[in-house]
């Protein structure tokens, strides 16, 4: 699946303990809406068991504005300027309907998309480590 992405950012919302990084095609929310996000307060290192499948508790969630949501599957993102690829496991795909690989071509401001990247890497980066997606990129 490929999209364009008008709007996206990244924010540490206290009130609802999220850190997030999304995108969606409109800049209103709507059309495709994705969001990337685990507690804040988890702590800053994962400290849990690493041979754990209890994702729920233990990893990051990927969820759509139409409210799919899975627990960990993404496998990898890349970066080449402002075109960002996201791979994501078979049950993640098909729970998403995105695809294995989904392409988004972003049309933001380039410090929102810097934004979108250094909060991806946080949300992703933290959790079960097999559940932590090859980065490419998001330097």
């Amino acid at each position: 699946m490929e999209v364009t992405a008008r709007s996206t950012g990244g924010v540490a919302d206290e009130d609802y303990d999220v850190l997030e990084a999304g995108f969606s095609e409109w800049p209103d929310g709507t059309g495709l809406a994705v969001m990337f996000q685990r507690d804040l307060s988890a702590p800053a290192v994962w400290e849990g068991d690493p041979e754990t499948d209890d994702y729920f508790s233990n990893s990051y969630c990927v969820t759509l504005g139409s409210g799919e949501t899975v627990y960990g599957e993404l496998e990898q993102v890349s970066f080449s300027g402002n075109r960002g690829t996201f791979h994501f496991a078979d049950h993640a795909a098909e729970i998403l309907r995105t695809g294995r690989q989904l392409v988004v071509d972003f049309e933001v401001p380039e410090a929102d998309l810097r934004l979108f990247k250094e909060v991806l890497k946080e949300v992703v980066t933290w959790g079960v480590p097999s559940q932590v997606p090859q980065l490419n990129g998001l330097s």
